[in-house]
C-alpha cells in the first residue's frame, strides 16, 4: 500500500470518528426537548448517554489522532526528504548546490553535500564568508590564511 493510500485512510478513520460528535449534538438536542417538557428522568437518561458518548469517542478519537500522526509525519518526512534529494541531485549537474537548511529555536544549520565538500577542498574549522549575489542565492568563498580569499 502507498504512503498516500496510507495518509488517505488515517486521515478518512479521523474524519469518521470526528463526525460522530454530531451524534452526541443529537441526543443533547432530545435532552433540551425533554426538559422543555418537563421529562426530567428522559433527560436525566439523555444527559448520561450523551457524558458516555463524548467519553467514548474523545478515547476513540485520541487513538485515532495518534495512529493518523503516526502515518501522516513520516510520509511527509519521507516526501520532504524525497523532495530535498530531487533539489540535491538538481544541483549537483548545474555544479551549483541548493541544501536545505535546519532550524531548531532560532538556531540554523547548513549541512554540506559529500559532494561539495570534496570538490571545493573544505574541512572542518574553515572559515567562509557568505556573499549575497542579489538573485535570493549566496555564494561562498574560503577565508585563506594566508592568501586572502580562495574563491568556491
Amino acid at each position: 500500500m502507498s504512503d498516500y493510500q496510507k495518509v488517505w485512510e488515517a486521515m478518512n478513520e479521523l474524519d469518521m470518528n470526528s463526525s460522530k460528535l454530531s451524534g452526541v449534538k443529537e441526543v443533547l438536542f432530545a435532552a433540551t426537548i425533554s426538559l422543555e417538557n418537563s421529562d426530567y428522568d428522559g433527560a436525566e437518561k439523555l444527559l448520561y448517554a450523551a457524558i458516555d458518548l463524548v467519553n467514548f469517542y474523545t478515547e476513540t478519537f485520541d487513538r485515532e489522532f495518534q495512529k493518523t500522526w503516526s502515518v501522516v509525519i513520516p510520509a511527509a518526512r519521507e516526501y520532504q526528504d524525497e523532495q530535498d534529494r530531487k533539489l540535491m541531485e538538481d544541483s549537483k549537474e548545474k555544479k551549483s548546490w541548493v541544501v536545505p537548511v535546519d532550524c531548531d529555536n532560532g538556531d540554523c544549520v547548513v549541512t554540506f553535500p559529500d559532494e561539495l565538500i570534496e570538490i571545493t577542498g573544505w574541512k572542518e574549522g574553515d572559515v567562509l564568508e557568505w556573499i549575497d549575489n542579489g538573485d535570493n542565492s549566496w555564494s561562498l568563498r574560503k577565508i585563506s590564511k594566508d592568501l586572502g580569499m580562495d574563491e568556491c
